[in-house]
């Protein structure tokens, strides 16, 4: 594995200028992109590598397309392209545990050679923590080694200042089992918490897509699940397999907190809108969080842990 570092800059006016042809209903072709792109082949090569991996570009034949979803955002602010893109370097499992381990106390070299050895990434320690020192810089992030009075209700309440942050909550919330989590998963749970306060409904959604996509993927991924029409459906099925049944009745709980938000809209029986508090969104993730922690200590060691 190697960490690419993305020419950030770069990487933007290849996209502002991409997004240009899309707008228009016109192809860019590559010969174009180039000829308006005067940097060295090496440099541009790396951006597009970047850019393609991280589904932001698609590549046919001749011609240069950005991604469905990708349009879609920066169609309603041609200025987030550099957003997304840190946004990106965020969500890098790797970099997740260097500043995770960071914040425990270890020095960049320990944390470096750790992240190396926990991922298997090819490059020396030298040039993973000059790229990791420079995400830090470019993501103005203070990490701090103060341990935090309560792990869970200190740890959420820093978690909402930045995605990273984020990440960095459920890191020590999950402890060793992130690596069971699949990275998408991982994703949806980090935009949940930092949908916290602004956009409650959107934040209970989202750690609701996570669980379920953490139990197809992750969890139950031997079982056919795919006649399951949400998370409630897959709690039921479980309930036929080798698993705590008081875990499966819990997804059908937070089935039904999910429904309050935008997953269902207007309360049919009363034809009323749910409003979600801070609170409810807060308890919301930390509960998600608790049953994939459980659900894990129980497929590994038949241990049931709450």
């Amino acid at each position: 594995m190697k960490i690419l570092n993305p020419p950030i800059k770069l990487c933007t006016e290849i996209l502002e200028f991409v997004f240009e042809f899309r707008t228009r209903k016109k192809q860019c072709t590559a010969t174009q992109l180039k000829e308006q792109i005067k940097v060295t082949p090496s440099y541009y090569s790396n951006a597009l590598l970047f850019l393609k991996n991280h589904n932001l570009l698609i590549f046919k034949e001749d011609c240069i397309d950005l991604s469905d979803l990708y349009y879609t955002k920066i169609s309603k602010s041609p200025t987030i392209s550099r957003h997304v893109l840190l946004e990106i370097l965020m969500e890098n499992q790797s970099f997740i545990e260097f500043t995770y381990f960071l914040g425990k106390g270890k020095s960049e070299i320990e944390s470096v050679k750790l992240v190396r050895s926990l991922y298997g990434i090819e490059q020396s320690e030298s040039t993973v923590l000059k790229i990791f020192k420079e995400w830090v810089r470019l993501l103005n992030i203070k990490i701090s080694t103060t341990p935090l009075k309560n792990e869970t209700l200190d740890g959420i309440e820093k978690s909402l200042e930045n995605k990273l942050l984020a990440n960095n909550f459920i890191k020590n919330f999950l402890g060793e089992e992130l690596r069971n989590v699949s990275e998408q998963v991982i994703t949806k749970l980090s935009n949940s918490i930092k949908d916290i306060p602004k956009d409650n409904d959107s934040s209970i959604n989202e750690a609701g897509r996570a669980l379920e996509d953490f139990l197809r993927l992750d969890l139950a991924n031997n079982i056919d699940l795919t006649h399951c029409s949400g998370l409630g459906e897959i709690g039921n099925e479980l309930n036929k397999y080798d698993y705590p049944k008081k875990l499966n009745n819990l997804c059908v709980g937070l089935a039904n907190v999910r429904s309050m938000g935008k997953a269902h809209g207007v309360d049919r029986s009363l034809n009323l809108p749910w409003y979600i508090s801070d609170h409810a969104a807060i308890g919301y993730i930390v509960m998600v969080l608790t049953l994939i922690k459980s659900y894990l200590v129980y497929d590994r060691d038949k241990k049931l842990v709450f």
